[in-house]
């Protein structure tokens, strides 16, 4: 009884703290919002100006080559031979959570007994028990631990909002995995995708036969270029929901196509695509499904300036999304799906993104000579901007400063108190590379991402993939 209303207690009071700092920073984003946001607008040619236009990003025959290479890379977990993590990586999370503690959704610490509870579910020793190829076939997310339920840092650490500590990355539907291991109950499987690794709602995905991953190598590509596209079938029943970044098979092969895939010239209009849907015996098969106008072109799509406008445009104003919680996106899950269209295969995670291109290294300079440099040899809307845990993309530049589009949480302040908080952005957006600066709590220089900018990358030539990297979660940035 005694402990009941200790934690009854301390949820009452950790309410009353949270609506009372919600309340005092509501009242100060209503007196002060983040300049940035109010004076730029918040559309790529409208916050470039005069300084847009509508140009060829990367060379025609460029493009065909990064595209070429674009489906191997996704298709990496089915090749032959695939070997998938060892278990004692799998161990590890297991160890870092009972190590790291934190708290669930009711403010009870989740302990080294909390986790050792999961366990015999695991079912470690008999790890690897399945190796098969497979696919997902709706957006699911992976997990550092087979449970949905989450751990969060304990209230008053700074942290501005609840992330859960568990999620690893979102993944869209129709991504080809590999399957290593199945839990003791059967509930939840070992993943492997080309960019990320953890635990799946086994639910979530289905094992692929060999005219699945024929038709997933061999057909020509489409490229998604809408966010919430629904997938249904010739009789209307609705198998998943896609977003840009996603890039599906044709559901015919024409008789001129080669093995490199589509003409990323044609402006797809209703293309009929394949998209995986799980059997009663736990098989994917291929679906054909007839998208509307608008929602798929011909991968890869043009990469102009035009087009790159149009897809990050859509984006903007998107919730921040911690490793893809909601659906939504974090800083490298944008960088990442914003590209995928135009051929582009990137790594998940914002530091090995930051290593992708040509990278040119930007630390111990001072801001003003960083910004220098980004505006003089930056490749507008092709070059990334790396800072320890946050990824942007280098728009280009408005009234002499470079701008960026970026998907953050907030800018970091001292609240009264003189503790560490966020001035909450929480979304997709345009800004330039001091956003924040102007506010008088302001902690300084870590919130000052100009002068946190590592590396600039540009993606206009060679890059590393980093594929099969394993993600680790972004800061709140």
């Amino acid at each position: 009884m005694k402990r009941a209303m200790t934690g009854s207690y301390l949820l009452s009071a950790f309410v009353v703290l949270a609506l009372a700092a919600l309340a005092g920073c509501g009242a100060q984003d209503a007196a002060m919002p983040v300049a940035d946001l109010r004076e730029i607008p918040q559309e790529c040619r409208l916050a470039l100006g005069q300084g847009f236009a509508d140009r060829t990003l990367i060379p025609p025959d460029m493009q065909t080559k990064f595209a070429r290479s674009y489906r191997p890379m996704t298709l990496l977990p089915w090749c032959d031979g695939y070997s998938p993590r060892l278990a004692g990586e799998v161990m590890e999370f297991f160890d870092k959570h009972a190590r790291d503690g934190g708290c669930g959704e009711n403010l009870v610490p989740r302990d080294a007994a909390w986790v050792r509870k999961m366990l015999p579910e695991a079912n470690l020793p008999g790890y690897p028990n399945c190796r098969r190829r497979a696919i997902t076939v709706r957006t699911t997310s992976i997990r550092q631990l087979p449970t949905v339920e989450p751990v969060f840092r304990l209230p008053g650490q700074g942290v501005g909002f609840p992330f859960d500590q568990l999620q690893e990355s979102a993944v869209c539907a129709n991504t080809p995995l590999f399957v290593a291991h199945l839990s003791a109950s059967g509930a939840w499987a070992w993943a492997e995708t080309s960019f990320a690794a953890g635990w799946v709602a086994a639910a979530d995905v289905a094992f692929v036969d060999d005219a699945v991953v024929d038709a997933w190598r061999r057909h020509p590509l489409a490229a998604i270029v809408r966010d919430g596209v629904s997938l249904r079938g010739p009789d209307g029943a609705f198998i998943a929901r896609e977003h840009i970044g996603a890039v599906l098979p044709l559901a015919d092969v024409p008789a001129s196509a080669g093995a490199g895939g589509g003409d990323g010239a044609t402006q797809a209009a209703g293309l009929e695509v394949l998209a995986a849907a799980r059997m009663p015996d736990g098989l994917a098969k291929a679906i054909r499904v007839r998208l509307k106008q608008g929602e798929a072109e011909m991968f890869p799509v043009p990469a102009t300036t035009g087009h790159l406008a149009d897809l990050a445009d859509r984006m903007l104003g998107q919730s921040y999304g911690w490793g893809g919680l909601y659906e939504q996106r974090d800083c490298s899950a944008m960088i990442r799906d914003l590209l995928a269209p135009l051929g582009l295969y990137l790594p998940r995670n914002s530091s090995e993104q930051a290593r992708a291109g040509k990278v040119v290294p930007l630390g111990g300079m001072s801001g003003q000579a960083k910004q220098r440099l980004i505006i003089r040899d930056g490749v507008p809307m092709l070059t990334l901007l790396g800072a320890p845990g946050h990824i942007m993309l280098y728009l280009g530049r408005r009234d002499g400063k470079a701008l960026i589009m970026h998907n953050t949480w907030g800018v970091k302040v001292r609240d009264p108190g003189g503790g560490e908080g966020y001035k909450l952005i929480g979304r997709c957006c345009i800004t330039t590379l001091r956003p924040g600066i102007e506010l008088p709590n302001i902690i300084l220089p870590e919130a000052d991402l100009l002068g946190a900018i590592e590396v600039m990358v540009m993606l206009n030539g060679p890059f590393d993939t980093g594929a099969n990297a394993s993600r680790r979660p972004e800061s709140q940035r």
